[in-house]
C-alpha cells in the first residue's frame, strides 16, 4: 500500500477478544487456510458499532451465511466490513459516525475486514488498527415494529360545546296478545290496561262524548227500523200456536185467548 494512503484507525464493533487473527497472503489470496478477516466475540444481541467515520457503501446478507447480515462502511479510499449481524439499522448511502449503532451480532462472533478500495485483493490486517472501544456507542438497537401489528384505534372527537349530545332511543316493548297494554294518558304516565286474550276492550269514545255502541246493538236498531219481527214477536206467535193445539185437542172447554 502507498505510504501516503494508510488505512484509518479503527474502534472495536464489539468489546469482545479476537477468536481468529488474520491469515492472509496477497500473493496467494487462496491457498487453503487463507483469512481475510479476524473475528471477535460477541454475544446474540449485542450492540455492533461502526468501527471508523464514513458513508455506508453496502448494506445485505453475509457471504456464504445467508442467515446473517453485513455492513460495509466506506471510510476514505477503505472499505471496512463487518459481518454476522443479526438486524442492521443504517440503510446504504447515510453517514455514520465512528462508535454509532449499525446493528446487532448473531453470535457467538463478528467478522470485520479492512480493504483497500481501489484493489480487489487488497486486504489488510484490522487487528493493528484496532483502538478501544467508543466510551458512547450510541442509542441501543431497536429492532424495527412488526407492520403487521394492528394499529390501535384512533379516538373520537369530542361533541362541540353548546351542542347536545344524543341520547340512545329506548326500544319500545313488544305488544303480545293477553298482556297488558299501554292505556291513556294520566298526569304524564300511562295506565296500563287488562285485556284478556278474545274479549273486546271498552270501545273508545266517540266524537259526542258518548262511548260507541256495539255491532250487535246497530245490528237490532236496524231490524226494527225495517219491520223485521223482532224476539218478542217470536215469542208471542208461539205462544198462540200453543194455545190453540191445546184448545183443539180439548173440547168442550172455554177457549182463552192469548194475546
Amino acid at each position: 500500500m502507498p505510504a501516503v494512503d494508510p488505512p484509518p484507525a479503527l474502534v472495536r464493533p464489539v468489546d469482545g477478544a479476537v477468536r481468529s487473527a488474520f491469515a492472509y497472503d496477497r500473493a496467494a489470496p487462496f491457498v487453503r487456510g487463507s483469512r481475510r478477516t479476524i473475528t471477535l466475540a460477541a454475544a446474540g444481541g449485542a450492540v455492533v458499532v461502526a468501527p471508523c467515520r464514513g458513508r455506508v457503501g453496502f448494506v445485505g446478507r453475509t457471504p456464504g451465511r445467508p442467515s446473517t447480515r453485513m455492513v460495509a462502511v466506506r471510510c476514505g479510499r477503505w472499505s471496512v466490513v463487518v459481518g454476522r449481524l443479526r438486524t442492521t439499522v443504517v440503510t446504504t448511502g447515510v453517514g455514520v459516525a465512528a462508535g454509532r449503532p449499525v446493528g446487532s451480532a448473531s453470535g457467538p462472533v463478528v467478522t470485520l475486514s479492512v480493504r483497500h478500495a481501489a484493489d480487489a485483493f487488497g486486504y489488510v490486517d484490522p487487528g493493528p488498527l484496532l483502538g478501544r472501544r467508543s466510551p458512547r456507542p450510541g442509542a441501543p438497537v431497536v429492532p424495527a415494529p412488526d407492520r403487521r401489528a394492528p394499529r390501535p384505534a384512533a379516538p373520537r372527537p369530542a361533541p362541540a360545546p353548546g351542542r347536545p349530545v344524543p341520547s340512545p332511543a329506548t326500544p319500545r316493548p313488544p305488544v303480545v296478545a293477553g298482556r297488558p297494554r299501554g292505556g291513556p294518558v294520566a298526569g304524564g304516565e300511562r295506565v296500563p290496561v287488562d285485556v284478556a286474550p278474545g274479549i273486546a276492550a271498552t270501545p273508545a269514545p266517540t266524537a259526542t262524548g258518548r262511548p260507541g255502541a256495539p255491532v250487535i246493538v246497530w245490528g237490532g236498531l236496524a231490524v226494527a227500523a225495517l219491520g223485521l219481527p223482532a224476539g218478542g214477536g217470536l215469542l208471542r206467535r208461539r205462544r198462540r200456536r200453543r194455545a190453540r193445539a191445546a184448545s183443539a185437542s180439548t173440547p168442550g172447554l172455554v177457549r182463552r185467548r192469548v194475546g
